[in-house]
């Protein structure tokens, strides 16, 4: 039987690259570098704007094409990635989206946009050139098979509807963006988080980067107005128009209270956050030793409260609920089951009913709590426009069934509320209008077949850490209730990243009970602690 051969390049030639041999060959090689420089020239003088991507299109085909020919290295910077991970994440939710630099033909330019480039090309090159890592990869990923092939579905259930739009080259634009910020984030959190203390780091700056956003928020509200608005030099608002409707006041026209949303469009995707947020800070309120720490987790825990008050979001105030009541029955669970003498869990587990019919009836007969949660007669007009846009949205997702391609679906709708604007205000509706009924199913199922994993992790492990398993499992039942009522997609990356996170810390305790089974010690190389 022969021998495998090395898999290493060959050594290079000392031989000089030859030239041209002749005159007119060296002009035809310069009349074609000329030539292909004119070409581009024109596509970028006479295309319109919307469709300057078509000639970046060889350019990524030529990349990619470079980042597979790559050779298999395994070798990769781990502390690199994980640091401009950090960068990514703090002006991902720090920065606002709406400053950036404006140049006319391509995407605006913002610090976070920047931070993602370098991320995405120090992940990809590492994926790139090391096996290893994409066996990794796709192991943790695979640690909870629905969720993942529900990945792949969703992922063709975006290809196949990209014809079927009104701009299909738009279409194509928004589906390679959601490449980066979603799938991206998913395989780089199944990396990232299977490092031990990553996870725990990551969402305790996650933690002070909200709280960041919670007193921007609170300052807002009390002048009703950002307060860097007036400070925001030239260069970085990039419409006018836009930037005027995002920065003046933003208050319900039926009872005038203004919604602060700090570094957020809208008031909404700021509750949206707090209450993704909102498990994790009561965890580590319940399950912290520190006496700081957890005077620092109940002074943020009323921060957070406060920043959906002052959002007047109904979503929020059912985020705040849902966070509270399943992070309770949760806990209680698990420490009756982990606990067989103790009083108070059993007590609490075996309560909940009453407690929650209970609270059911103090909803029925507080006005205040009752208005609160499901909103007065002011309110009525967006429940009655997301009634109008079901009504109007079913019939058409039924004759289309693999849906209009990313960001088509609301002007297939063309519904507009009394101010002339386009909208579409469930997600519910965003997912099956874009993506068809195949991507509304393979989405939902991804994000609850990776809750029901993160779940079992919960009570299952005894890790501190994996046992964040459980507040990653609320916020991502969070964010589906959350988007019933809300379209906007500004806080995907962020579930992306939690479904990751969830995977991660399945594959670690899947590793640690087979190796407490073997009674061996956990294989070092498939975490990949060990970097190259």
């Amino acid at each position: 039987m022969a021998l495998s051969t090395p898999n290493v390049l060959p050594l290079y030639s000392k031989r000089a690259v030859q030239p041209p041999r002749t005159r007119l060959q060296t002009f035809m090689v310069y009349m074609a570098f000329i030539g292909l420089g004119t070409f581009y020239g024109l596509m970028m003088a006479y295309l319109p704007v919307g469709m300057m991507m078509i000639p970046t299109i060889p350019i990524a085909v030529m990349f990619l094409l470079s980042l597979w020919l790559l050779p298999d290295i395994n070798i990769w910077d781990d502390p690199a990635m994980h640091k401009t991970f950090l960068i990514f994440m703090a002006l991902f939710i720090v920065w606002p989206s709406y400053l950036a630099f404006a140049i006319p033909g391509i995407p605006w330019i913002s610090p976070t946009r920047i931070a993602l480039f370098w991320l995405m090309v120090l992940f990809l090159w590492a994926v790139a050139t090391s096996s290893k890592l994409r066996e990794e990869m796709v192991t943790t990923a695979k640690v909870s098979k629905p969720t993942f092939y529900f990945l792949m579905l969703f992922l063709v259930a975006q290809v196949i509807s990209l014809p079927f739009g009104n701009d299909p080259v738009a279409a194509v634009q928004r589906a390679v963006n959601n490449q980066f910020y979603w799938t991206g984030m998913f395989f780089l959190a199944c990396h990232l988080f299977l490092q031990p203390g990553a996870l725990r780091r990551f969402l305790v700056v996650l933690m002070w980067l909200a709280t960041i956003t919670v007193l921007i928020g609170l300052w807002e509200n009390r002048i009703e107005q950002l307060p860097y608005a007036p400070y925001i030099p030239s260069f970085l608002r990039t419409d006018e128009a836009y930037m005027a409707r995002i920065l003046s006041p933003q208050a319900r026209a039926t009872d005038g209270y203004y919604r602060a949303h700090s570094v957020f469009v809208v008031g909404l995707t700021f509750a949206e956050f707090l209450a993704l947020c909102l498990p994790f800070l009561i965890h580590f309120g319940v399950t912290t030793r520190s006496t700081v720490n957890r005077a620092l987790a109940g002074a943020g825990y009323v921060l957070f409260s406060a920043g959906i008050w002052v959002s007047h979001s109904r979503l929020g105030i059912v985020g705040w609920f849902e966070s509270n009541f399943l992070y309770l029955i949760l806990w209680s669970t698990r420490r009756m089951y982990f606990r067989k003498s103790d009083m108070i869990a059993p007590a609490l587990t075996y309560g909940f009913p009453a407690m929650f019919i209970g609270f059911i009836g103090l909803v029925s007969v507080w006005q205040r709590l009752r208005t609160t949660i499901f909103g007065t007669g002011a309110a009525q007009s967006s429940t009655d426009a997301r009634i109008a846009q079901r009504d109007r949205a079913i019939p058409l997702i039924l004759k289309h069934p693999l849906g209009f391609g990313a960001a088509q679906g609301s002007d297939a709708l063309d519904f507009r509320n009394a101010g002339g604007a386009q909208t579409v205000d469930s997600y519910f509706l965003t997912l099956a209008l874009d993506y068809g009924i195949l991507g509304f199913i393979s989405y939902f199922g991804f994000c609850i077949s990776g809750a029901i994993r993160g779940l079992k992790t919960y009570f299952r492990t005894d890790d501190e850490e994996l046992l964040l398993s459980g507040p990653l499992a609320i916020a991502v039942l969070n964010s589906i209730v959350i988007k019933l009522v809300l379209s906007q997609e500004q806080m995907q990356p962020l579930l992306f990243l939690f479904m990751g996170a969830l995977m991660a810390a399945a594959f670690r305790h899947k590793m640690a009970v087979e190796a407490a089974r073997t009674g061996a010690e956990i294989d070092k190389s498939a975490l990949v602690l060990a970097r190259g």
